[in-house]
């Protein structure tokens, strides 16, 4: 469409381009949301990530367990790591046996900020507009739409490694009703 000489990008409005678009904004306010509580512990959402991850891996956290846990490239978890530990909020040690590698630990003043980012209630409050039964539908959904980007994009993560898993069962660990 051309008016007064200049040429006008159609838009487009699908329903997937609707939903496409309020996931995006839904993505970006609850993170804004949760982004103004995490500053008041000092962390980024990204840092509540890796730290969460280096809990949930007991010790045998290393930057390429990272990354893929976290389905991040190696440098940007390099520059999170590095930025982390310039914070005080991970040490990095070379494995005793295994020279080559790098352990990854929060220290205790990263656990200290990530146990105040727990107790924080964006999430829980911003969920709170849906039901227990909507809740475990929305998480249905995601899982599904994650799956098939990570089809699309070549990720070789099998489905055991994923965190949070695509059955909600798995992560509450507890039996399906």
């Amino acid at each position: 469409m051309i008016t007064n000489g200049i040429r006008k990008a159609r838009v487009y409005s699908t329903l997937r381009d609707g939903l496409w678009h309020m996931m995006v904004t839904t993505d970006h306010v609850v993170s804004k949301a949760r982004a103004k509580e995490l500053r008041q512990c000092g962390l980024t959402k990204n840092d509540t990530l890796v730290l969460s991850a280096v809990l949930r891996l007991k010790g045998l956290a290393t930057p390429a367990s990272l990354s893929r846990e976290l389905l991040c490239e190696p440098h940007t978890i390099s520059e999170r790591l590095k930025s982390m530990a310039t914070r005080g909020l991970v040490k990095k040690t070379r494995d005793r046996k295994r020279r080559n590698v790098i352990r990854i630990d929060a220290t205790e003043k990263g656990l200290e900020a990530y146990r105040q980012s727990a107790r924080r209630r964006s999430p829980e409050d911003i969920l709170t507009v849906l039901t227990k039964e909507e809740q475990l539908q929305l998480w249905a959904l995601l899982a599904k739409v994650r799956e098939r980007a990570m089809q699309d994009l070549g990720f070789e993560t099998p489905q055991l490694a994923l965190f949070p898993p695509s059955d909600p069962d798995k992560f509450l660990h507890r039996k399906p009703d």
